[in-house]
């Protein structure tokens, strides 16, 4: 499993999401939410606006 970690683009639902970027310019994956939540602690960003979309690899 993927997770990806997005925020609705202007806090508004409807207009999509923006995903969290590495320094590639490609979102961010992580292996579990545990390990998006520390990696966002970390470098101080609220995780109170994000959101935690799974992603399940074939």
């Amino acid at each position: 499993m993927t997770i990806y970690v997005a925020r609705p683009i202007e806090g508004i639902g409807l207009n999509g999401n923006e995903y969290l970027l590495g320094e590639d310019n490609k979102a961010m994956k992580f292996k579990t939410r545990k390990e998006a939540k520390e990696f966002l602690k970390s470098h101080n960003y609220p995780l109170d606006d994000v959101m935690f979309e799974e992603e399940e690899e074939e």
